[in-house]
């Protein structure tokens, strides 16, 4: 079986310290190149708003192909884009919604959505 190809989606904002932490990200973690993984991020002004933004970016990539998985996370978080990947391997290719209970949702650092998920 083929490695999921992964697009960590990022949440960031222009405003401190958020935007410190964001170049930080692409210094850091997201320097490290992963066959299989893309970092994308996107930003809002302020983060009431991200869920419409979250959702524009979701339409537009429902467009792009290649990818199997999205990992959506925020510019407070840093990630092993190979373990990222690893784990992404097991998770089932289709009706994937995966992250930490948050009541209902997931939630934690990141969350999972397998293609088919992300384009509902």
């Amino acid at each position: 079986m083929d490695a999921p190809q992964v697009v960590i989606l990022v949440l960031s904002c222009a405003k401190p310290p958020y935007d410190a932490l964001h170049a930080a990200q692409r210094r850091t973690w997201d320097g490290v190149e992963v066959p299989g993984v893309q970092t994308v991020y996107y930003w809002c002004d302020e983060f009431d708003t991200m869920h419409v933004r979250l959702k524009t970016v979701l339409a537009a990539l429902a467009n792009v192909g290649g990818w199997q998985y999205i990992f959506r996370t925020n510019s407070s978080s840093y990630v092993d884009k190979r373990a990222l990947q690893q784990f992404a391997a097991s998770l089932p290719r289709q009706r994937c919604y995966c992250g930490m209970d948050g009541g209902g949702f997931a939630s934690g650092s990141g969350f999972f959505m397998s293609r088919d998920v992300a384009e509902i």
